[in-house]
């Protein structure tokens, strides 16, 4: 019996091996953290926003993620309008240095200062803000010193949102020209909506 046992536990470990590395061998949903590289190795969409800026989208059976590079330099803050199936009138998303949501049609109900308790409450999204980097004590008060990630993400949920067709846009603020001055590029251009097929 022992040969036996032996046997099936050598049989069970290597089952058990081979399951570990066809795992692995499965994409893993991203990671909202500021970093890109995992999304070229799975099947998202890619939209060319500008030369230096390129949006990725993918989703899986709950979430949907969008991300976009943020050029050196460069902070790339976004505010995104979404309209989707569960919600009953369009959202303004928001990361910067903090990250906040809002009726689109009503920016009086935006965080007016950055003091505001509006900001951090977000509802069935994530997104990374940009990285806080110490204080600049150089001049007669310290100032906060900021650190753009190289990609600005967001993790949206399917459920919360509801599936069907979304329609957004967006506007990413805080990108460095060739000239050295910041702009702010639109997508889809002309006030236009994109369609996203959320299933």
């Amino acid at each position: 019996m022992r040969p036996i046992l032996f046997l099936a536990l050598v049989i069970t470990s290597l089952v058990s091996c081979e399951e570990q590395n066809n795992s692995n061998s499965v994409s893993e949903p991203p990671i909202v953290d500021g970093f890109d590289n995992e999304y070229k190795s799975l099947n998202t969409t890619s939209l060319k926003i500008s030369d230096d800026v390129t949006l990725r989208v993918y989703q899986n059976e709950h979430f949907v993620w969008l991300t976009y590079n943020v050029p050196e330099d460069s902070y790339g803050t976004m505010d995104m309008v979404l309209e989707s199936p569960n919600l009953t009138e369009p959202i303004n998303l928001h990361v910067s240095a903090q990250v906040g949501e809002w009726p689109a049609n009503k920016p009086e109900l935006a965080p007016q200062v950055p003091e505001s308790d509006k900001w951090g409450i977000t509802k069935g999204w994530t997104g990374n803000p940009i990285w806080l980097k110490g204080l600049d004590r150089s001049g007669t008060e310290p100032q906060l010193k900021f650190k753009s990630a190289p990609a600005r993400e967001l993790q949206i949920s399917k459920s919360y949102f509801g599936k069907g067709v979304w329609k957004f846009n967006l506007e990413i603020r805080a990108i460095k020209d060739n000239d050295g001055k910041f702009q702010s590029l639109i997508f889809p251009k002309d006030d236009a909506q994109f369609e996203l097929i959320v299933d």
